[in-house]
């Protein structure tokens, strides 16, 4: 989600705030919707496994965590060296995230000498956390110790969108405007614009590329007022407000 502000003087000074809404803009990698979660299978008893997570921010602020949660904090956790997280717009960064057994969880048996730990990975604000379950099993019939860093974790994200923030500037608009777009990968997209009545009045087909994306766009053949604007890609649709002054 986005938004923009723009404030005048009675002297015709102005200033344009654009940005996307706190919490909303950060995600982590992943494909799977259907089993949002991270598992560690086959760690024995008394070894500890540091994995890596990617994350994503697909905003235009960037965003610092001085610390990341874990709800329950029993076996997991998350090396205090790597803080404060820092991600920059359209940035990409691994967090390390650690799960030691040295305790015997009391759970339901899932097989043969096979146990879990559960909890809960909490990326986010105050207001708005992004949750990934984790869950650990533990093999009993092996005591041995190791450490083992560095492998590639999968995160999975409920939900990875094609495209992030989306806003068009300036607005309100008496000339030619730019979008402006965020998108995880390369993707095709369709541009509609629609009067107050829900009639198309613009349609442009577009590529957008992987990152941000500043695209012109000329519309000397809307006539003032209110429109809205619909970026659908893969599905995914965007929409924003957009005024046009002649």
């Amino acid at each position: 989600a986005s938004y923009l502000i723009i404030v005048r003087d009675s002297a015709g000074n102005s200033t344009t705030l654009r940005d996307t809404v706190e919490g909303f803009t950060v995600m982590y990698e992943g494909v799977d919707s259907l089993n949002p979660q991270r598992r560690y299978e086959g760690i024995r008893y008394r070894e500890t496994v540091c994995d890596t997570i990617s994350i994503y921010n697909y905003g235009f602020r960037t965003k610092v965590f001085p610390v990341v949660g874990l709800a329950l904090s029993t076996q997991f956790s998350v090396p205090a060296h790597q803080f404060p997280f820092v991600l920059l717009p359209g940035e990409r960064k691994k967090l390390a995230v650690c799960y030691r057994v040295d305790e015997i969880p009391l759970t339901t048996v899932v097989q043969d000498n096979l146990l879990q730990w559960n909890d809960t990975l909490l990326i986010g604000d105050v207001c708005v956390s992004r949750p990934l379950p984790l869950i650990g099993d533990v093999v009993l019939d092996d005591y041995t110790s190791s450490l083992r860093c560095d492998i590639p974790l999968r995160a999975i994200n409920p939900y990875r969108p094609p495209l992030g923030a989306m806003a068009i500037r300036p607005n309100p608009a008496g000339g030619d405007i730019t979008l402006d777009i965020t998108a995880q990968d390369a993707v095709a997209a369709t541009l509609i614009i629609q009067n107050t009545l829900g009639q198309e009045e613009y349609r442009r087909e577009l590529r957008i590329t992987k990152g941000v994306n500043s695209i012109p766009l000329t519309l000397d053949a809307l006539m003032a007022g209110t429109y809205t604007v619909r970026l659908d890609a893969n599905g995914t649709v965007q929409t924003t407000r957009l005024v046009v002054v002649r």
